[in-house]
This record gives C-alpha cells, structure tokens and sequence, in this order.
C-alpha cells in the first residue's frame, strides 16, 4: 500500500467506555427505567411467592394428605442416612398417631427406629 493510500484509509480504532459519553438527562432516564424495572420485578416475585405460599398452604393443610417436611442429613460419601423433620400437617398427627410436638426438630430415625432405609433418600 502506498504512503498516499495508508494516509487516505482511515484508522479503525477500538470503542472503548471512555468513548462514549452520556449526557445527565441520558443517565437520568437510564436509571429511572431501571428502578421501573427494579420495581415490576419486585411486584412480578412478590405476586409469585403469595401464590406459592397460598399452594403450599393448601396442599399442607388439605385433611386427606399426610405430609411432613424434613431436611435430608448426608453421610461422609454423599449418602442419605436420615433426615431432620421440620414441619407436620394435621393429618400427619392423625395418620401416625405422632404430635407435631413430638416429631419437628428430631430425626426420623429416632421417631420411627423402624424406617426402611428407601424412605430416606
């Protein structure tokens, strides 16, 4: 390429942040979108946990359904050998004779010492 074609070409040269320079009313805009935004998130996640929790309520409380919640406790190699019950519904009291008082906080192993190892995990 010749002198005079290399000075006629322009120089491509990298965009970098400091090439781009925002105004204060752009900025202004920029993040009054992002607080909209911030803020029909926050009603969208809202919206969806109230209806979450309104499901779990039901189904926890439905009078035919036993259910308990527990934590699974693992071993050393990443096998489950227990778990920690956290929460009964009524008709869990009722189906296994066993108060919610009795039951929450403790390991299944030692409510029921009897439980199949298949339960557990």
């Amino acid at each position: 390429m010749s002198e005079e074609n290399r000075r006629k070409t322009p120089t491509l040269r990298k965009k970098t942040v400091k090439d781009r320079r925002i105004t204060k009313e752009e900025l202004e805009k920029k993040i009054a979108e992002l607080v909209r935004e911030n803020e029909l998130l926050r009603e969208r996640t809202g919206a969806a946990l109230r209806e979450n929790a309104q499901e779990y309520r039901h189904l926890f409380l439905s009078p035919g359904l036993a259910l308990h919640v527990c934590e699974l406790v693992w071993d050393e190699s990443g096998k489950p050998t227990d778990n920690i019950i956290l929460d009964v519904n009524p008709a869990y009291e009722r189906r296994s004779g066993l108060r919610r008082e009795e039951v929450v906080g403790k390991r299944t192993k030692e409510v029921l010492p009897v439980v199949e190892q298949v339960w557990l995990g």
